[in-house]
C-alpha cells in the first residue's frame, strides 16, 4: 500500500472549485498505479456524462490533467 499526498481540494480550486477535487484524485491515482490510459478516462468522461452536466465537462478534463501533472511533478522531485 502507497499513501500519495495529494492536495486534491487545493487544485481543484484553482479550477473553479472543490466539487472537482473527485476528477484531481482520480487522474493522480491513473498517473500512479498506471491502471488504465489517461486517455480512455477521458473517452469515458465524455460518453458517459449526462447532456446536463456537459458543461463541467472542460473543468473535469482539466481536472484530470492537472492531478496527473502533480504527480508527475512529484516524481520528477523524488518526492
Amino acid at each position: 500500500m502507497r499513501v500519495v499526498d495529494v492536495p486534491a481540494s487545493e487544485i481543484a480550486a484553482s479550477i473553479g472549485g472543490t466539487k472537482f477535487a473527485n476528477m484531481v484524485m482520480l487522474s493522480a491515482l491513473l498517473a500512479e498505479t498506471g491502471i488504465i490510459k489517461e486517455e480512455s478516462a477521458v473517452n469515458a468522461l465524455e460518453e458517459l456524462t449526462p447532456q446536463k452536466m456537459k458543461k463541467a465537462l472542460g473543468a473535469n478534463k482539466e481536472a484530470l490533467i492537472k492531478g496527473r501533472r502533480y504527480i508527475e511533478d512529484r516524481k520528477s522531485k523524488n518526492i
